[in-house]
């Protein structure tokens, strides 16, 4: 008696003959009443439709010919009969359900090693976080004109670039002020060939 997998693998089999017009009056009768009580079955039987009436407008070139088709023919009889599963009909479905669950717990670990909004804070001192500047730099400026800019204001950077491509700089001040850090922003707008954007927070 035959199992509902190897039932249906058998119409899959007889599907591109059926759409060919090549079946038996019984197999073509086994076809319709699997494809009536199976309703599924019916977008891959669309899909084979398609896919002859395409090869139809192909140019024919070099085609094996009827001796090539008939060879075609009694091979896939012979691995049906023998019962070799064939190539790729039962694999791919398991192996893509484990992709996606693989991807989707990738997904959920990266999720939540996502960055921390964590303030940098020197060794010693105060975390000084009134002499902080947000700066974008010019995508041209070199590394050398951007350390030698932060270096005349005394300044480090101490966070990023973010995802707009923003840093975060701390100047260092012996005694903190808004002058200061007026002066420093300054400082940082009157090289437009290497700052962008220079703000407080």
């Amino acid at each position: 008696m035959p199992t509902p997998d190897n039932n249906r693998r058998e119409i899959e089999n007889l599907l591109p003959a059926y759409v060919n017009g090549t079946l038996s009056d019984a197999e073509c009768r086994k076809v319709d009443e699997y494809i009536t009580q199976h309703p599924e079955v019916r977008s891959e039987l669309e899909w084979l439709k398609a896919l002859r009436s395409g090869m139809k407008t192909l140019p024919t070139g070099n085609a094996p010919g009827e001796m090539g088709w008939q060879r075609l023919r009694r091979e896939l009889r012979s691995e049906t009969e023998t019962g070799s599963p064939s190539r790729g009909s039962a694999w791919w479905k398991p192996a893509v359900a484990a992709a996606a669950v693989i991807i989707i717990v990738q997904a959920a670990l990266l999720a939540g090693m996502g960055p921390k909004d964590e303030r940098f804070q020197p060794l010693s001192g105060s975390a000084g976080q009134d002499n902080v500047i947000q700066i974008q730099f010019h995508p041209g400026a070199t590394e050398l004109q951007i350390r030698t800019l932060l270096n005349s204001i005394d300044a480090q950077v101490v966070a990023g670039p973010g995802a707009l491509g923003l840093y975060r700089i701390q100047v260092d001040s012996p005694e903190p002020s808004p002058q200061a850090l007026q002066q420093a922003l300054d400082r940082l707008r009157e090289h437009g060939d290497v700052v962008i954007h220079a703000s407080t927070d």
